[in-house]
């Protein structure tokens, strides 16, 4: 209906203004591209553990600052920054962003952009915008983690081994839920760390 309309219009042009708001505050930016595809026609290989993945997306947006190429993804969710319990990096959290920025940096010659890496995710839309951003340190934090994450990936997709995951908060919208049964995170676990973590 028409009032359901009028909501989303108001809440696209809030989300809206809050990206120009952010936008024009960071003027020591050097704009590149929105929506930057990759992987098309031919897929991104990523070195993965002992393998590699090959990939295809689309990365929202890409800025130089300064020596490094900030890569963000925008998010109209709810923020999670990097303070406490969310400071380290978390595959469920960060390896999308992870994934854009090894593929920019992969790619940064033929894209003509710095090859040292700012990932960040912007959140917009909860009326100030929010960051979770791996800006400095990504290179000695995001980067690693992502290639164990990859690694792991890698393992498991050659194995057709599909365990399920240690922590039953992932298990919240997951349509699998009722058939993993009572003890499912426990059980995993126990696998993962048999498994090496």
């Amino acid at each position: 209906g028409e009032a359901v309309r009028a909501q989303q219009r108001e809440r696209l042009r809030r989300d809206l203004h809050e990206l120009l708001d952010t936008d024009w505050r960071a003027r020591d930016l050097r704009f590149v591209a929105v929506e930057r595809n990759f992987g098309r026609p031919t897929p991104v290989e990523l070195p993965a553990g002992e393998r590699s993945l090959h990939l295809r997306g689309r990365i929202d947006r890409m800025d130089v600052d300064g020596k490094r190429t900030l890569v963000r993804d925008l998010k109209t969710g709810r923020a999670h920054p990097r303070f406490g319990k969310k400071r380290e990096p978390d595959p469920s959290l960060d390896l999308q962003i992870a994934i854009y920025g090894l593929v920019t940096q992969r790619l940064a010659a033929e894209w003509g952009v710095p090859r040292r890496i700012a990932a960040a995710y912007a959140y917009f839309g909860r009326g100030a915008a929010q960051e979770r951003g791996f800006r400095r340190d990504f290179h000695d934090v995001l980067e690693p983690a992502a290639h164990r994450w990859l690694g792991i990936a890698s393992a498991l997709l050659a194995e057709g081994a599909f365990p399920r995951t240690p922590s039953s908060d992932d298990c919240t919208f997951c349509p699998f839920r009722p058939v993993c049964g009572p003890g499912a995170q426990e059980r995993a676990a126990t696998v993962l760390t048999d498994a090496g973590g």
